[in-house]
């Protein structure tokens, strides 16, 4: 029996399987049940849950009470939270190598060349790099011992070298050279000592040449200018015009008070940023101040020390 709205006591209606009653217009009308509800005379007997329906689950319930943005993480059995993934949830490979999805939708592993430490991500241009701060791309040589010096060998290989035996590495010269002849040259020419004298740094390519020795010229109350000048590849030849740099600032200029008379000269200077393994001659420059006289240097000593 069910009662009709408007009506006074009740309409009797008799359904079928599978029917209920539905208020229609005051007068109740039976309607059949389609879909996933399932209904016999013991009454709803399936809803069609795991097929149709979601069945409830803690992990759903968790999402949808989740309030704020972000990526979404299980954090157990119906819990989870939002907001940005840690570190610790990436995967991660060895410290040189990075996992992800380059271009392919299969994870694969990328590596930075010669790099041991762990890389970095550059967040503007989505690239990977070598963290400066670890073991880079330098590797070592031997076993360095307690207060050695550490020396490059390679591009990227250290090792390490007692400061004895960088100062024993480190090049030097001290020879006599011959006598070369003199010049009438006003302009200043090269007097050829560069066959002789040489050096090829090895450490540091910081040099100091030294050139000594007297000067003469065979006309009284005349003058002489001695420059020092150095250079690589093939050294000039005696009264050669001036050739490579000079290492001396101001060059020395004696007088002679008679003819033929000696007087003692030193060219000293040093210089920096030669290249190790390159070999170097220097050489003096002499100049008369008259091309009507001879200028000469004689008892020639050449030192050059590399420090």
């Amino acid at each position: 029996m069910v009662a009709a709205p408007g009506i006074d006591g009740f309409v009797s209606v008799l359904c079928t399987s599978a029917q209920v009653p539905i208020g229609q217009a005051g007068v109740p009308q039976c309607k059949t049940i389609t879909g996933d509800v399932s209904i016999t005379a013991a009454g709803a007997t399936s809803i069609g849950i795991g097929s149709a329906v979601q069945a409830f689950d803690t992990d759903l319930a968790c999402i949808a009470a989740l309030s704020s943005t972000g990526l979404i993480k299980r954090t157990g059995s119906g819990t989870c939270s939002a907001g940005t993934a840690a570190l610790s949830d990436l995967a991660t490979g060895t410290p040189d190598t990075a996992i992800g999805y380059f271009g392919s939708t299969t994870a694969s592993a990328t590596s930075v060349p010669n790099c041991t430490g762990a890389l970095t991500y550059s967040t503007s241009t989505h690239t990977f790099g070598c963290n400066s701060t670890s073991a880079g791309n330098v590797s070592n040589v031997g076993t360095p011992t307690n207060g050695q010096i550490a020396q490059w060998t390679t591009s990227t290989t250290i090792q390490g070298v007692s400061l004895a035996s960088l100062l024993t590495a480190m090049a030097t010269q001290n020879t006599n050279a011959t006598n070369p002849s003199g010049t009438t040259s006003t302009a200043g020419v090269m007097m050829g000592l560069g066959s002789t004298c040489k050096i090829t740094p090895a450490v540091t390519g910081r040099v100091r040449f030294k050139i000594s020795g007297s000067v003469a010229n065979n006309n009284a109350a005349h003058s002489t200018t001695v420059g020092g000048r150095y250079g690589s590849g093939t050294a000039p030849a005696n009264n050669a015009a001036t050739a490579g740099t000079a290492f001396l600032i101001n060059s020395f200029t004696a007088l002679t008070a008679s003819a033929g008379q000696a007087v003692p000269f030193t060219a000293d200077g040093i210089v920096t940023g030669l290249s190790t393994g390159t070999q170097y001659w220097y050489d003096a420059n002499l100049a008369t101040d008259s091309g009507a006289t001879t200028s000469t240097i004689t008892t020639v000593s050449c030192i050059a020390q590399e420090f």
